[in-house]
């Protein structure tokens, strides 16, 4: 099958890099420390005005929407990030982060709300907002779902247009090889044909699997709106996966659409950056 990809504006380089054309078990062996599998385990909270308890509610496999309880099942999703610094901090697309901001206008959740509202008579107003029940994220060579492997973080806002960072809550240990990035003031011009590299996780993955990254290698296909758009096949978990150039730098950020498909989100390549 194939799908589409686009891109958000970020770029990184690697502060430690002096080879020009990396290769992809160069890009897999130099930056699979820096591969994190993000999981968000979230809920839709409405707040009401005045004295009233909020109310909780999930998205159903239908689209629908039910209200919620603790011990129930939250919604989730299961995504790739990176690793940029000592801390832990990681980058990842703003959906990841944030992954109630496509459904906050539904209107099966509002019609939801609405029989809340009339079952319970609450009257007041209220706003709808993200409530997080677990976010954070397993690091290479780890094994999934293991609690004590899992690295609680707290979404810190967005980072760039489109991409948000996590920053981790407790202690982290960084891997002796883990590389670091900054963001410097200017984005290296991207043409088509250029070759790129995109880093993920097997698409399946199963309680107590080791978690191995997987590198891909493609090319630039077309240059839209100040993003580029290249096809691939979909065999990763490629929402949030790093994308690298032939010069070890992060260019952007896999994102997939509502189908599944690749969409949008590697790199803006039109504009300077200002450092961070």
């Amino acid at each position: 099958m194939i799908l589409l990809i686009a891109g958000i504006g970020v770029y990184l380089r690697v502060k430690e890099y002096n080879n020009a054309h990396w290769t992809r078990s160069e890009v897999e062996s130099s930056f699979s420390q820096n591969l994190a599998l993000i999981y968000h385990e979230f809920v839709f909270e409405v707040d009401f005005d005045g004295d009233d308890e909020p109310a909780y509610f999930v998205r159903n496999a239908d689209g629908g929407f039910t209200q919620w309880q603790k011990g129930m099942q939250p919604n989730s999703v299961m995504a790739c990030g990176l690793i940029y610094s000592k801390e832990g901090e990681c980058v990842t697309t703003r959906k990841v982060a944030y992954p109630w901001l496509s459904d906050w206008d539904d209107i099966n959740l509002k019609r939801e709300i609405h029989i809340f509202r009339e079952a319970t008579g609450i009257r007041s107003g209220g706003h709808i907002k993200l409530f997080t029940v677990k976010l954070g994220y397993y690091p290479l060579g780890s094994k999934y779902e293991d609690p004590n492997a899992f690295i609680e973080c707290r979404a810190s806002g967005d980072w760039e247009s489109g991409v948000s960072s996590l920053v981790v809550k407790g202690h982290y240990e960084a891997p002796e090889k883990m590389k670091t990035f900054y963001h410097p003031s200017y984005t290296p011009l991207i043409k088509n044909g250029d070759k790129i590299f995109i880093a993920g996780y097997p698409l399946r993955i199963l309680p107590g699997d080791n978690l191995n990254a997987l590198v891909t290698e493609s090319k630039v296909d077309s240059m839209k709106n100040g993003f580029f758009y290249s096809h691939l096949n979909a065999l990763y978990t490629l929402e949030g996966a790093p994308v690298f150039n032939e010069k070890g730098n992060v260019i952007g950020f896999c994102s997939i659409d509502e189908n599944g498909n690749i969409k949008s989100a590697i790199a803006r390549f039109d504009r300077p950056k200002t450092n961070d």
